[in-house]
């Protein structure tokens, strides 16, 4: 058994992954030169924060369609004049290289941004050093005769596209991309916003109202003047919704303050963008929004913390409760079989006729059994809550041979057909003690409640199978079958199906909590009288997030 630290073997990126960059970039670049300004540049140049997006996702790979992509537009840009062609070159591969190199290499930041010193480290390290090493080409390269001031105005316009496209991408498509393998990033899909969606409807309202208030400012009042009210409406959106929220309402400012003067440049008052004495205007609003930002991630923190609070507060309830039924039934199931014994050993001494002191002594040891079974499954409760997950690769036949070699001496065992050809996958990485306590209380289960009457054939069959982020591990046995109202109930601590039950109604509890540590959980479909299958997930990256 290993460290715990070793990983599932990371699945190579598809083929295409090499490919497709160059036609987004081509894309990014042809919607740039579109909004090319009189002056010559664009107010933005979407290759580089497409660049930056691609790279924390596919990583250096995409740096090649992006230098080939820097080559083609130097002839369509600016070809007349070669002095460019350095800074058309070699920009953009630069700056999103530095973006990858210092933020997801060298302090290993998370490109899903699941807290604020993620989302501190990336405006600084992924966006505002690039953006700066971008400028620093304008400024070495361009002949610009307001080099200073165009330099400004380019800084602002890449930080404002940067900022306003990349962080929303990274923060909401990350985990779908790990969802679908498509990235190297592993951990965004257990990360939950700490605004949840069904937060976001019950506040549906208040946000469609504040945005139709904003399309009334941006055409109602000029923008020179009131800038400003842009930052209030993200900072009221950030501290009202949290981060999620905050970064859509800094896209759609973008679009609004950035995208429709460029299209509609005839009404009044929405051609600001284009104007190089208003670069007070862009730096404020930049400054705004990263304001917000910051102030929404705080907010989505405190509020993720005092979820995590909570969450652990109703733990500690549910433990107690737990333990005060623990200390209950573990008194009785512990002295019953003791008491069991004391009065088997009464009457022994007391019985004359030898001939039933064998009888005496087979029921001591049955008591005794049972008492033992008991205190297996104390340990083994032990085991889950305290011991450290521990993950290990595991061939899914061996442990099932060690699980069911144990089960061998059980009554009634040799009477099951045990069926194991459908393991369609072999191997898994995951904590082998755990994977074991389930599956033993599973099978044991399957094995005790079957049912063997005459004219049945009792069997348990065990398969597996593998999705995007689960191995399932499937136990079926054609049994008794559970009630409905029983189902509900099964995995509840003590907790006996009938008052024939000989267990102690900790296994299944025991298997659950097992299952959970592990990130994990066990499912169950049964119909009585035909059978029961349970299915214990098993999370594919569950070693990496313990």
């Amino acid at each position: 058994m290993n460290s715990g630290k070793e990983v599932a073997p990371e699945k190579s990126l598809p083929w295409w992954t090499w490919v497709v960059p160059f036609f987004v970039f081509h894309v990014g670049t042809q919607i740039s030169i579109y909004f090319k300004l009189p002056s010559g540049a664009a107010l933005f140049y979407l290759p580089i924060p497409l660049g930056i997006i691609l790279i924390h996702w596919w990583g250096p790979r995409v740096l090649v369609a992006l230098f080939i992509n820097s080559l083609i537009t130097a002839l369509v840009w600016d070809g007349d004049d070669f002095r460019f062609w350095p800074l058309m070159i070699t920009h953009g591969p630069v700056c999103v290289f530095a973006s990858w190199f210092l933020f997801s290499r060298y302090m290993k930041g998370k490109a899903w941004l699941p807290d604020i010193r993620n989302v501190s480290y990336f405006l600084t390290l992924g966006i505002l050093i690039p953006v700066t090493i971008n400028s620093l080409y304008i400024l070495l390269f361009s002949s610009n005769k307001n080099l200073v001031t165009h330099t400004a105005m380019v800084w602002t316009a890449d930080f404002a596209s940067g900022f306003a496209l990349v962080l929303p991408s990274l923060f909401f498509l990350t985990p779908v991309m790990e969802r679908l393998r498509l990235t190297q990033n592993k951990g965004s899909i257990y990360i939950k916003p700490a605004v949840s969606y069904r937060t976001f409807n019950l506040h549906l309202v208040e946000i469609i109202f504040s945005i139709i208030g904003l399309f009334i400012i941006r055409f109602a009042l000029p923008l020179e003047k009131y800038w400003f009210v842009y930052g209030i409406f993200t900072l009221y959106i950030s501290v009202r919704f949290g981060f999620d929220n905050a970064i859509l309402a800094n896209l759609l400012i973008f679009v609004l303050t950035y995208i429709i003067p460029l299209l509609s440049p005839g009404i009044p008052d929405v051609s600001w963008a284009g104007e190089s004495n208003l670069i007070n205007i862009h730096l404020g609003m930049c400054m705004l929004s990263v304001t917000a930002c910051i102030t929404g991630r705080v907010i989505s923190d405190l509020k993720d913390s005092e979820r995590k609070l909570n969450k652990q507060f109703r733990e500690l309830e549910r433990t107690n409760q737990e333990l005060d039924r623990f200390v209950y039934s573990a008194s009785h199931d512990m002295s019953a079989p003791l008491k069991s014994l004391l009065g088997l050993i009464n009457i022994s001494r007391i019985e004359k006729d030898t001939q039933h002191h064998m009888d005496y002594i087979n029921k001591m040891e049955v008591s005794i059994h049972k008492l033992e079974n008991f205190i297996s499954e104390i340990l083994d409760y032990s085991k889950n809550s305290r011991t450290p997950i521990v993950a290990d690769k595991i061939k899914i036949k061996d442990i099932l041979s060690e699980t069911l070699e144990s089960l061998q001496l059980m009554e009634n065992f040799e009477k099951v057909k045990i069926e194991t050809s459908a393991l369609y996958v072999e191997e898994l990485l995951v904590d082998r003690i755990r994977l074991k306590i389930i599956l033993n209380n599973l099978l044991m289960n399957a094995v005790k409640y079957n049912r063997y009457n005459e004219g049945h054939n009792p069997k348990i069959t065990i398969s597996s199978e593998r999705n995007q982020q689960f191995i399932k591990i499937h136990i079926a046995d054609n049994g008794q079958g559970m009630q409905k109202e029983v189902m509900d109930k099964i995995f509840t601590m003590f907790f006996r199906g009938n008052i024939t039950s000989t267990g102690s109604g900790l296994g299944l509890y025991i298997a659950r909590e097992a299952a959970y540590r592990m990130n994990g959980r066990i499912e169950v479909v049964s119909e009585y009288g035909l059978g029961s299958t349970f299915t214990v997930f098993v999370p594919i990256e569950s070693a990496q997030q313990n």
